[in-house]
């Protein structure tokens, strides 16, 4: 019992007390900041547009919403050609979801995450893009103009959603990170 008395003591010291209060506010401030950013439930995106795509998925809030870019290993391209790639088909993906406002809008409130997993070959990487547009999945493969490390039309790179984590990890789980 003199111990909780003895911490208690310690916490009335103002050494301990400021940096509390302060964490303890920071953290009221941020609660608030996200209630605030968090839209309505009551307009849950009804903007649903047309899309060339086949995708049938809904962007629920309550969901967690990613992005996967599978870049193919057996390619052996440097890191600053990887990351162009993998550049390329992030544009092509928001360009797509531009098209599912819904889908777009669960991704960026879920902050826009985006994994990067690598697989062993072009059919591999084919077979993961056709498997996410079978599901409903927005899904985009690069194909590289051939300029500096791989041959011209080479397939590099696919971006797979974004969409609902739940699905993408039907496709993608067993993938390794690059």
């Amino acid at each position: 019992m003199e111990a909780v008395f003895e911490l208690l003591d310690y916490l009335k010291s103002t050494s301990i007390t400021i940096p509390l209060t302060l964490l303890f506010s920071y953290g009221l401030y941020k609660v608030y900041r996200r209630k605030q950013a968090q839209p309505s439930k009551e307009k849950e995106y009804s903007d649903h547009s047309s899309s060339d795509s086949s995708s049938s998925i809904d962007g629920d809030m309550d969901d967690y919403f990613k992005l996967v870019l599978v870049v193919r290993n057996d390619l052996k391209m440097g890191k600053g050609k990887v990351a162009a790639q993998c550049a390329h088909a992030a544009v092509a993906a928001y360009k797509l979801a531009k098209k599912q406002p819904a889908i777009l809008k669960a991704w960026e409130y879920n902050g826009q995450t985006k994994i990067t997993l690598k697989c062993e070959t072009e059919a591999e990487l084919m077979e993961l893009h056709q498997t996410a547009k079978a599901i409903g999945l927005l899904s985009n493969v690069v194909r590289d103009a051939g300029q500096t490390q791989v041959a011209p039309g080479s397939r590099t790179v696919c971006g797979i959603g974004p969409g609902p984590c739940e699905l993408i990890d039907q496709i993608t789980g067993h993938l390794k990170l690059y």
